[in-house]
């Protein structure tokens, strides 16, 4: 405990009799070892025990359990003398305890007050899971307030550093994460049924970092990466393209258990992308869920049928959602803009309904949830006025009884394949912002050998039989085929780069404006709102392109 903070060592002196220290409390149990920090110890000892620890030097590695940036004071203590066999650890947020406790000691304040502080917020992986459940229960599955749950999927050797997912790689992927989130439901469901509504559970749930221990192999150093150049296009590392076409999906959602005790959930994809209607089908099973707030990708350009299927799944899920309790919506659906502003987008519709937004109604839906406070949409989101207005509200008026704040962000392209921008007035082709570093033919970059007899066209037929063989590469797999980053910017319309969407085409958008125009009228305590449409260039800048925005704040309005 030498590197306590003050105000906590304060907290713990204020428990012991007429503030004597520690060692000098007749009460401490000599053959108890607490150590500020990590978790270890018998599994049996844990058991329902109720224990005393006696606090001990601290080991310097260690962090600060209430935050990082705590002053930190310094105590001698005794250290008891203690011939335990160490035990495995797993991590709390900023703080590890180390625990041998006899299961016939008596649980003291300083013990209760250290497990509260150590286990209120916690960084757990998917590994340490079994080991999790063991270590945290009891009064320690109380104190837990805050879940950062780091899935981790399966590794992959260096040479799949130049080659896509196969179906057998998602297969694993996924297999793996229905597991951890399947153990994760279980562990919390154990904790529901014990307390059994005597005390208040975790309530802060948030899915983070889906990945594999190999995925920080894929990026190289600026040096490195001029060294692979060199090599012959199918040996080079393609980082992040190897998963871009990759959605992790959760498998028998229906067997979750269900969940009154979490009230905060969110979901991340950081550079693995997380399938939409894997985290609505967590979200299904939380009933009692007042805040989501949700970071996910449509920006899947490779395969528009797999987008469009995709947004569909999100849109059925979504009104699965218990919305009773909920307050608090936000959403980050990623969509990055064509830079060539001549591209044509996709149609983001399903082909199930074709001229309607399902996942614009589905969004709809929760932004009307009774008890809603705000509502965020964010990542350049492709947008229609289904969201604000679906066609077919005209005879049942909607209400927005509580909603306070309403932003979004959108896209400048819109779900139909078109654009809510255009060239500014006076402007002419002649002015197009253009970059000539991008304005290259798969020529200039690639031969045409390395690109195939014809557009598309795979050029592997040097695999080996036994890579082949074995399911883990396929010559006719999508997945598996050769990455050519030019031709792959050209198709998703990032080259050339010629941009002169910098203005409002009245005939797209002004649908847009009179569906927000109609569903402000029924938001009667509505303090702020915003409709920002930007047409960004490929560093993210507004420099040279224009939008749209509007903002309502406390009755006042003001245009773009």
């Amino acid at each position: 405990m030498d590197d306590l903070p003050t105000e906590i060592l304060e907290r713990i002196l204020s428990f012991v009799p007429n503030g004597r220290p520690l060692e000098d409390d007749k009460t401490a149990n000599p053959n108890s070892n607490l150590v500020h920090g990590n978790i270890q110890g018998h599994q049996e000892n844990d058991q329902r025990a109720e224990t005393e620890g006696e606090p001990v030097k601290e080991s310097g590695e260690h962090q600060d359990l209430e935050s990082r940036h705590t002053s930190r004071t310094s105590v001698s203590r005794k250290r008891p003398k203690v011939n335990h066999k160490p035990y495995k650890s797993v991590k709390s947020q900023n703080a590890t305890l180390t625990t041998t406790l006899p299961k016939s000691a008596r649980r003291s304040p300083r013990t209760n007050l250290l497990e509260t502080l150590t286990f209120r917020r916690i960084i757990l992986k998917s590994t340490d899971l079994a080991e999790f459940s063991s270590i945290v229960r009891g009064n320690r599955a109380a104190a837990v307030v805050w879940i950062k749950y780091q899935v981790v999927l399966p590794s992959y050797s260096r040479r799949d550093y130049a080659r896509f997912e196969t179906e057998k790689d998602e297969a694993a992927n996924n297999a793996a994460f229905s597991e951890a989130i399947h153990g994760l439901f279980g562990i919390l469901k154990s904790w529901e049924e014990e307390a059994k509504n005597n005390r208040k559970l975790a309530d802060d749930l948030n899915i983070a970092n889906v990945e594999s221990p190999t995925d920080s192999g894929m990026w190289l150093s600026s040096k490195d990466a001029e060294g692979d150049k060199l090599k012959p296009r199918k040996y080079r590392r393609i980082a992040g393209e190897r998963f871009a076409h990759s959605y992790i999906e959760l498998h028998n959602p229906n067997d979750l258990p269900e969940h009154t005790c979490i009230s905060k959930f969110a979901a991340e994809s950081n550079w693995r992308n997380l399938a939409p209607s894997a985290a609505t089908s967590i979200l299904t099973k939380l009933d009692g869920i007042k805040e989501i707030h949700l970071y996910l990708s449509d920006n899947e350009k490779k395969c528009p049928q797999k987008r469009r299927q995709l947004r569909h799944d999100f849109a059925l899920g979504l009104r699965q959602i218990s919305l009773t309790s909920l307050t608090n919506f936000s959403l980050n659906y990623t969509y990055y803009t064509p830079l060539n502003h001549y591209f044509s987008p996709p149609t983001a519709y399903h082909d199930s309904s074709p001229s309607i937004d399902l996942l614009g109604e589905a969004l709809h839906l929760v932004s009307l949830a009774p008890n809603l406070i705000r509502f965020n949409l964010s990542g350049h989101f492709v947008i229609s006025p289904e969201v604000f207005w679906p066609r077919n509200l005209d005879f049942n008026k909607p209400l927005w009884s509580k909603l306070k704040e309403y932003h979004v962000t959108y896209s400048p392209c819109n779900p139909n394949g078109g654009w809510y921008f255009t060239r500014r007035p006076g402007l002419t082709q002649a002015d197009d912002v253009t970059f000539s570093r991008e304005d290259v033919s798969p020529e200039d970059s690639e031969t045409e050998s390395e690109l195939g007899d014809s557009p598309g066209q795979d050029n592997r037929s040097d695999q080996s039989a036994d890579e082949q063989s074995d399911g883990s590469t396929s010559s006719t797999e999508f997945t598996h085929e050769i990455y050519y980053p030019i031709r792959e910017r050209i198709d998703r319309g990032d080259i050339p780069e010629r941009g002169f969407r910098g203005w409002p085409n009245n005939e797209a958008i002004m649908p847009l404006m009179k569906a927000v125009a109609k569903a402000v009228k029924f938001m009667p305590v509505l303090k702020s709102m915003s409709l920002t449409g930007a047409v960004e260039d490929a560093y993210n800048s507004h420099k040279y392109f224009g939008g749209l925005t509007f903002k309502f704040v406390a009755n006042d309005a003001e245009s773009w």
